[in-house]
């Protein structure tokens, strides 16, 4: 399903250290990350791992962030957009990090650019209502045009109900540029366009799925019973790809979706990690999760024994090895 297109070990230049890193773009052979511990942002270049910039803007003043939640790449009008979930809203930087007020926005706490350069935006929700299953007023997210012009109002709440299948969603982007959504508590897979929310694909658990009590219930997770959290859904091809963690069982877990038919193609459990997918580059065999999909391109973080094979080399306290993946029918 996958084939290897290269690997980048980045940089250390300056004592840079990157604990958390987050995929979030990539241009022109560049990739766009953020660093989840420092809430750093970082432009690497693929070929020879170099950091061509950085910046940070953690603080309380205009165009600083108090508590960095997400962020996406708008590479056609090379701007990043970040959301700051303390304050509730998106600010935007140029690569760089040059603040640019005339594109931020308040009152937002995600932003992800479709794939006709239209914006779709989290508004902030309360999670004692939607963990509780009652739904709420409004909507999780509205579409926006370039210019921050309301086009419509979101739907999917519409549709709201009690599930136990995933936990608090951020908006995804396919290969193909295409944006999806999954409702926080909903077993239904949008994908979402200026014009229209789409129902894709009701999550059928099937034979080789967890128990309907080990999905989401933040009431007996309190308690250390059944839950999920961890969880990613990438949308790759005609497939969706869910990673998560049951804490009851303590195992990772890793389920692939057929859109076309609904149907779970593929499941696998470890208690040890994610168990991800075996593949060979240069007749080294690794083990891949398809973590980040940005931007038509596949990255995934190396875990350290599965970088030494790459780069026998590698010390232990490096940073991070990206592996370029991609998608084969």
């Amino acid at each position: 399903m996958f084939e290897v297109v290269g690997w980048t070990t980045i940089g250390t230049e300056d004592s840079t250290l990157l604990a958390y890193p987050q995929i979030f773009g990539y241009k022109d052979g560049d990739i766009y990350l953020y660093d989840g511990m420092s809430e750093t942002f970082f432009r690497v270049r693929e070929r020879d791992g170099k950091i061509l910039s950085r910046f940070c803007r953690k603080g309380r003043g205009p165009g600083e962030y108090v508590s960095l939640g997400t962020a996406c790449l708008d590479g056609a009008r090379d701007m990043i957009l970040a959301s700051d979930v303390s304050m509730n809203r998106i600010l935007a930087y140029t690569p760089e990090g040059r603040y640019l007020p005339e594109y931020s926005r308040d009152s937002l706490i995600g932003a992800a650019v479709l794939a006709d350069g239209n914006i779709l935006a989290l508004n902030p929700m309360d999670l004692d209502l939607l963990y509780a299953g009652t739904g709420q007023a409004g909507t999780c997210y509205d579409i926006y045009d370039a210019e921050w012009n309301l086009i419509r109002r979101g739907t999917v709440m519409q549709n709201a109900k009690r599930s136990f299948m995933i936990g608090y969603p951020d908006p995804v982007r396919s290969i193909d540029g295409e944006c999806y959504y999954l409702p926080f508590r909903s077993d239904t897979l949008y994908r979402v366009t200026a014009d229209a929310d789409i129902p894709m694909l009701v999550f059928d658990k099937g034979r080789y799925a967890i128990s309907d009590e080990a999905y989401m219930n933040p009431e007996m997770m309190v308690s250390g019973g059944p839950g999920i959290s961890d969880v990613s859904t990438e949308i790759i091809g005609p497939y969706a790809f869910c990673d998560f963690y049951i804490t009851l069982d303590g195992l990772y877990c890793s389920q692939v979706w057929d859109m076309r038919d609904g149907k779970l193609v593929y499941a696998a459990s470890s208690g040890d990690s994610r168990p991800g997918f075996r593949l060979k580059s240069d007749g080294v065999g690794l083990s891949v999760s398809p973590s980040f999909v940005v931007d038509g391109e596949i990255f995934s973080i190396l875990d350290y024994d599965d970088a030494l094979r790459l780069v026998p080399d590698l010390d232990a306290d490096a940073n991070p090895v990206l592996l370029h993946l991609r998608y084969k029918e």
